[in-house]
C-alpha cells in the first residue's frame, strides 16, 4: 500500500512587524496576476496585493483630503485579487483604505503599512504554494486565500482593524484560519504595540493570560474542553508573541488566537473581550487608552 506524501503549509499567523514592508518580495509561481479594486462604505472584505512574477500592477491610494483635527476619518474596503495556474491559486483580500485625515503624511503612512501586510500575507500563501508544487508532492486542484476583515474602531486618535484568513491549500487535509490586526495612532501614523498600550513592564502579560484563560475555559466548556487543558495551553502562556493579534474598541481590549494556537484546530479560531475597566490597573497612564 502507498502511504500518501502529505504536505505542510505554513501558518499565516506571523508577527504584523514581520510583515510591514515586506510586501517587496516576489514569487517563482508561474502566475498571471489581477488585482481589482472594489470601493464600498459597508462590511469590508480583505485584499489582496499585486505580486505577479510576470508583470507588476499597482493600486493607487485614495487622494488625501484635509478635515478638523475633531472629524472622525471614513474607510473604504478595497479587495485585492490575484490568480495564477502552475500551479494553480487565488487570492482575495479586503482591506481598508483611510481618508479624511488632516495629515497626510500619516493618512498616507497607514495606508501603506496595511496594503503592504495584506501584499505580505499574500506573498506567505503564493510560496507555500509554489513550495508544495516544486516538492512534486502537491495534489491537483486550486489553493485559495480568502480574507475580511472589521472596523472594531476608528475614532479621531485610533484605528484599530481584525483580519480574519482562511486558507484552503489544495495539498492540505482541511482549511486553516488566522487573525491578524493591526491598531494605529493617527496622530504619528505608527502601528501601535501592547507595550504603547501598558508600557514596557511586561508584567501585564500575566494579565492578560489570567484574563484570556478564565473566558476561554468558560467558552469551550460546552465544547468538553476541560478546563485543565485550557490552563496548561503554551498559546496562552504570557509572552508578546501570543497575545500580537489585538484589538480595541471604545471600552474593551480583544485579544485573537488563529487556529490551533490555543486548542485542537479542530476548534478554530478563538477570541476574547476583556473590558477595560478590568484592566484598569495595568493600563499606560500616559498611553492612549489612559488619554481618551
Amino acid at each position: 500500500m502507498i502511504t500518501p506524501r502529505r504536505v505542510l503549509f505554513v501558518p499565516l499567523a506571523m508577527s504584523i512587524g514581520a510583515l510591514i514592508g515586506a510586501c517587496g518580495s516576489t514569487t517563482s509561481l508561474a502566475a498571471v496576476a489581477k488585482t481589482t479594486t472594489t470601493a464600498a462604505s459597508a462590511s469590508p472584505t480583505l485584499v489582496a496585493s499585486p505580486l505577479s512574477p510576470t508583470g507588476s500592477t499597482s493600486t493607487t491610494l485614495p487622494s488625501t483630503t484635509t478635515t478638523s483635527p475633531s472629524v472622525v476619518p471614513t474607510q473604504v474596503s478595497q479587495t485585492y485579487s490575484k490568480s495564477g495556474s502552475s500551479p494553480s491559486f487565488s487570492v482575495n483580500i479586503s482591506y481598508p483604505v483611510i481618508s479624511g485625515m488632516t495629515s497626510s503624511s500619516a493618512q498616507n503612512g497607514i495606508n501603506s503599512q496595511i496594503y503592504g501586510a495584506v501584499a505580505s500575507w499574500a506573498n506567505s500563501f503564493m510560496q507555500n504554494v509554489a513550495m508544495a508544487a516544486s516538492s512534486g508532492s502537491g495534489p491537483n486542484g486550486v489553493s485559495n486565500l480568502t480574507g475580511s476583515y472589521k472596523v472594531t474602531l476608528l475614532d479621531a486618535r485610533l484605528a484599530s482593524f481584525q483580519f480574519v484568513l482562511n486558507t484552503a491549500a489544495a495539498a492540505a487535509s482541511a482549511p486553516n484560519t488566522s487573525i491578524q490586526a493591526l491598531t494605529f495612532s493617527l496622530a504619528s501614523g505608527t502601528v501601535l504595540s501592547l507595550s504603547d498600550l501598558f508600557g514596557t513592564n511586561n508584567s501585564f502579560l500575566t494579565t492578560l493570560s489570567n484574563q484570556a484563560r478564565a473566558q476561554l475555559t468558560t467558552q469551550l466548556a460546552a465544547q468538553g474542553v476541560p478546563s485543565a487543558q485550557i490552563q496548561s495551553a503554551p498559546g496562552l502562556n504570557p509572552l508578546l508573541s501570543n497575545f500580537a493579534a489585538f484589538n480595541i474598541t471604545s471600552n474593551s481590549l480583544i485579544l485573537g488566537f488563529s487556529q490551533g494556537q490555543v486548542i485542537s484546530s479542530a476548534i478554530g479560531d478563538l477570541t476574547v473581550n476583556i473590558p477595560l475597566v478590568d484592566l484598569k490597573s495595568i493600563i499606560d497612564p500616559t498611553g492612549p487608552l489612559a488619554n481618551p
